[in-house]
């Protein structure tokens, strides 16, 4: 049995509505479309963690940036870097973005300290009028970051050939590596105030030596900690040796 409609319009739109629509047209529930005929074939729906070829990671597609995007969705970034400050192990994890975050944050850091402290102490207290060095700044970012990376890689790369059953955990020590550095980011404005303030003067060099040292050791104390790493006593020699190098480079060059 069906209903005539009629729109008023004169047209071909005028059709016939089968009383019975599950029948014509079969249920279409939320999810899945069910087309009720003879084979009832299901339709998927699609979507965008659908697997048509099983070759996904974490629900995204192939590729080298969504392969590389799994190791910088770090939602626990402020808790490590308080747990890192804290010299608290970190359990494993695969965590590149901190160690992006905190490296050029370092950099930064050591870019804008000093001028920041001549501006505050010559342009605001003695009003004197100070020249901006562009070229300077930047290759105090430059200098940051290569010391930090190279050193952070190369370390992190003979610990992880050096464990046993064939464990590949690169990524994870690199990431505890960086977030290491936050103790560094810490020390950069303290080191750069001592600079200034006693600058020219042996008490500074020595001071700078001195606390620089101690946070090596807090730095190295800090990565022997991690339970996940099966760690023997020479990874914590070159450990200590990696931190101890980045300090001496840090001194001379930054």
């Amino acid at each position: 049995m069906s209903e005539y409609v009629n729109d008023g319009l004169d047209g071909v739109d005028d059709f016939d509505i089968p009383a019975d629509e599950e029948t014509a047209f079969g249920s279409v529930p939320h999810g899945n479309m069910n087309i009720n005929d003879d084979n009832n074939e299901t339709v998927p729906k699609q979507g965008f963690n659908n697997n048509n070829n099983g070759n996904t990671t974490n629900g995204l597609k192939p590729g080298i940036l969504n392969y590389y995007s799994q190791y910088f969705a770090s939602t626990q970034f402020i808790e490590r870097s308080k747990q890192t400050l804290m010299n608290k192990d970190l359990g494993s994890i695969e965590d590149l973005y901190g160690f992006v975050w905190i490296i050029m944050s370092c950099a930064l850091m050591k870019m804008i300290s000093k001028t920041f402290y001549e501006l505050i102490a010559k342009q605001v207290f003695h009003g004197e009028r100070i020249s901006a060095n562009p070229s300077k700044n930047i290759n105090l970012m430059f200098h940051t970051l290569w010391i930090f990376i190279i050193f952070d890689m190369v370390g992190s790369l003979i610990i992880s050939y050096r464990l046993t059953a064939g464990q590949n955990k690169y990524v994870s020590i690199l990431s505890v590596f960086g977030y290491g550095n936050i103790n560094w980011l810490v020390l950069f404005p303290l080191v750069d105030l001592i600079r200034y303030v006693l600058s020219g003067r042996m008490v500074e060099k020595v001071i700078t030596w001195v606390i620089t040292s101690i946070l090596v050791l807090k730095i190295t104390h800090f990565l022997t900690i991690q339970q996940s790493w099966n760690i023997e006593f020479p990874d914590r020699i070159i450990m200590l040796v990696t931190e101890a190098l980045k300090m001496v480079a840090i001194n001379f060059i930054l």
